[in-house]
Order: C-alpha cells, then structure tokens, then sequence
C-alpha cells in the first residue's frame, strides 16, 4: 500500500513532496520506507479568492503557471474559473511521477513562489487540496458514459 504526503506550508516557506510505500515484511519490526513509482500524479486545488479579484489573481500566477508548465515532468496546469462561484479558481495539476513532483516543489520559481506570493493578497482563505497518486496512468481516458 502506498502513502503519499504533500505538505506546502505557505506562510512559512516549506514544502514537501514525496510518495512511500511500507512493508514490515511480515516481522512487525516496522515499516520500511520505499519509493513507488507511479504514472500519474494528480492535483487539484480549490482557491476562494476576494470578491471581485480572480482576474488579478489568474494574471498573479500567470508566471508560475507557465514556469511549471515548462517543466519536464509536467503534464499539464489548467486553472478554471466555477461556474457556480466567480470568485473560486481551480487548478489542476499533472505530474509524470514522485520525482516530477519533487523537481516541481524543488524548482526555482516555486521556492520563489513560497518567498513572494503574488497571488496572496487576492486569496481569501487557505486553499483546499486534492492529492492523487494514480498508478498505471499516463493520462487522460475517453468517457465511456458520452
């Protein structure tokens, strides 16, 4: 079984990605981390901004947006507007594997992220997180129901 932990605390400047997997190996003497690879991690991340102020806060991160979206290990960055609320943005994010992740957390403009969050003034709550460690995924499927 694995364990995924991704932990970014923006206040403080850290952040964290990594993927484990334990295995006592039948001896109960505790578990023994490995790495696990996947084929598709993904994330999503619900961001309820000030009224008013999602304009401003696409084109604060326009620059992350695009600096991750260069990364090798990078699938894809999308951030969408709801429908429903026009001050929610979502983004989702796709990464090849753990060690796309952790280029991803590790890059320059993400350390530089944590430092001088350009977004913040327009966020009006700590963000909500989806974290998914997809094994024997490469990308997106067809919808079957369509």
């Amino acid at each position: 079984m694995a364990t995924v932990d991704i932990e970014a605390n923006l206040a403080s400047g850290e952040a964290r990605f990594s993927t484990c997997s334990a295995d006592t190996g039948g001896h109960g003497t505790g578990p023994t981390p490995t790495i696990q690879e996947t084929e598709l991690i993904l994330i999503t991340v619900k961001t309820k901004v000030k009224p008013g102020t999602a304009d401003a806060y696409l084109a604060a991160n326009r620059p992350f947006l695009e600096a991750t979206r260069q990364e090798p290990g990078n699938k894809w960055y999308e951030q969408f507007r709801s429908v429903d609320d026009p001050d929610t943005i979502l983004t989702l994010e796709a990464f090849d594997d753990a060690a796309a992740g952790e280029a991803h957390v590790n890059s320059d403009h993400f350390q530089q992220f944590l430092v001088d969050n350009q977004t913040k003034p327009f966020v009006a709550e700590v963000p909500d997180i989806i974290y998914v460690d997809v094994p024997d995924r490469e990308g997106w499927d067809k919808m079957a129901e369509f």
